[in-house]
């Protein structure tokens, strides 16, 4: 044991605690080198002390431990790069989302608020999150679409639970925050309006004035609380792959008509699309941790809801949800949830 160092010696090296090197140790991040079979103590080796440095240094910026794991086993700087640079946009994220909280929050001591948008451009944006709200089956609060800003971005966000749509839009210039929920209702009559000029929102409580270039177009109230969605469109792991969109709509409006697709996604990033036509074929692909049953419906309103260009489809299993991004941008604009065959 001369050359082997105490548990003791790695927590005061380290920084990390005793508890935490034990827990460390069960959960196969950093076992000792030996464990004496009479006492139960823990050895470690000299070599060890800096991995133990390494895993305090992540843990201390939240790096989960399976990543830390894939860091410690993979041990190059590519594998490195690639797993924090994802922890820091999921921290952006995160702290993106705790502004809009805050600023949410911050509205209920605001007299009033503004927000003036493009019409064709609210216009545009509107149609690529529309198809994602509630319907009359929904709960109330998402039979509407959020529109929330930060004073330099707007950005709309739509559900029913079972999918889920987004889009940003720059503000032309600086205005207050503002976080409000608008129906589909409301949003429907208003949407043929947004032909030209600036549609300006004006809040106060929880009274909406809605104008169009000086003209008032009518008077509202602000939905019910929207729910927080924020954690749902980070980028996911697992596997991607980039795909054609004029392809694969193609692909699926030439296809017979079906209620389901078995999409899978394949280890060199390529892309299989099945008919889901039989409960037996469907369940085929329930053991592979690749291949998701999906909504027709659902995957074709996701595709017409952007225009040409390259897409990217991402998933972390048969039970997690479809991301569907553009290539060139890090974020998912659209997120489908699977079905499981057995609940067909």
């Amino acid at each position: 044991m001369d050359n082997l160092l105490s548990i003791g010696e790695v927590a005061r090296g380290s920084g990390l605690s005793l508890s935490a090197l034990r827990f460390y140790d069960r959960a196969g991040l950093l076992p000792p080198s030996h464990v004496d079979a009479t006492t139960g103590y823990r050895w470690y080796s000299p070599g060890q002390l800096d991995a133990a440095r390494l895993v305090a240094s992540l843990r201390r910026v939240g790096l989960p431990v399976a990543e830390i794991s894939t860091i410690l086993a993979h041990d190059d700087a590519a594998t490195a790069s690639s797993v924090l640079d994802a922890h820091v946009r999921r921290l952006e994220d995160g702290l993106a989302a705790a502004r809009g909280a805050i600023a949410a929050v911050q509205h209920r001591w605001q007299a009033s608020s503004t927000l003036a948008v493009p019409a064709t451009d609210l216009a545009a944006a509107l149609d690529r999150v529309r198809y994602a709200a509630g319907d009359e089956h929904s709960l109330p609060e998402l039979r509407a679409v959020l529109l929330e800003s930060d004073g330099e971005r707007l950005r709309l966000w739509a559900t029913d639970r079972y999918r889920l749509a987004t889009e940003t839009l720059t503000l032309g210039s600086p205005s207050s925050p503002v976080r409000l929920s608008l129906s589909t209702d409301v949003l429907d009559d208003l949407r043929p309006r947004l032909t030209a000029g600036t549609l300006t929102l004006h809040r106060t409580g929880d009274e909406v004035v809605v104008d169009l270039d000086g003209r008032r177009l009518g008077t509202t109230t602000v939905g019910r609380d929207f729910p927080d969605v924020t954690h749902v469109i980070r980028q996911p792991g697992g596997r991607g792959a980039v795909v054609d969109h004029v392809a694969l709509a193609g692909r699926l409006q030439d296809a017979p008509a079906v209620e389901h697709w078995l999409l899978t996604i394949a280890d060199d990033g390529a892309v299989e699309l099945l008919a889901a036509t039989d409960p037996l074929v469907a369940a085929a692909g329930e053991d592979d941790d690749t291949t998701l049953l999906l909504s027709a419906e659902f995957l074709q309103q996701a595709l017409g809801a952007t225009g040409p260009g390259q897409l990217r489809l991402s998933a972390d299993g048969p039970i997690a949800p479809l991301a569907i991004s553009r290539a060139d941008a890090g974020e998912p604009f659209s997120v489908i949830m699977p079905i499981r065959p057995d609940a067909r």
